[in-house]
């Protein structure tokens, strides 16, 4: 099983209504984590677009699943939560929705820190809604990452 499929699964496994979705884990490596939530029946609100629930997971995931995936090579028992979350709507998603999170440098950053120091620990982190073709931006995402050893 590839790494995007191990991922896939541990999310729904871990969140159990995220497979409602059907996310797609497209691409999580050293550099970034990329995810498509389709647009279906299930994820489509009235004006047919893609529901803002399925926007804000697919807003959390990218950069929950780039923090699991630093969080997995550093083999510590760490716990991750989010402290808070920012999202601005800039167009209708009117197609399947590709989230991508970068921040993987700060991310990876702060899995080291929290392992170093025992405490709690958080990096502001960034994510965006795209179109499958990566021209259109559906929505950004800040959101606050926070983690900390397993007491």
């Amino acid at each position: 099983m590839n790494l995007c499929r191990v991922f896939e699964e541990k999310i729904k496994q871990m969140v159990p209504m995220t497979a409602y979705t059907d996310f797609v884990v497209d691409d999580v490596s050293e550099a970034r984590c990329a995810l498509t939530i389709p647009l279906t029946q299930k994820t489509t609100n009235h004006v047919q677009s893609l529901y803002l629930g399925a926007l804000a997971m697919g807003g959390e995931l990218a950069p929950g699943i780039l923090a699991l995936y630093f969080i997995e090579l550093s083999q510590q028992p760490i716990v991750l939560v989010f402290k808070d979350m920012h999202m601005d709507f800039l167009k209708r998603a009117d197609t399947d929705v590709t989230f991508v999170c970068d921040d993987a440098a700060s991310l990876k950053a702060l899995v080291n820190r929290a392992v170093q120091s025992g405490e709690r620990e958080e990096a502001a982190v960034e994510a965006r809604a795209l179109s499958a073709d990566g021209e259109t931006i559906f929505a950004l995402f800040k959101l606050t990452v926070s983690i900390k050893l397993k007491a």
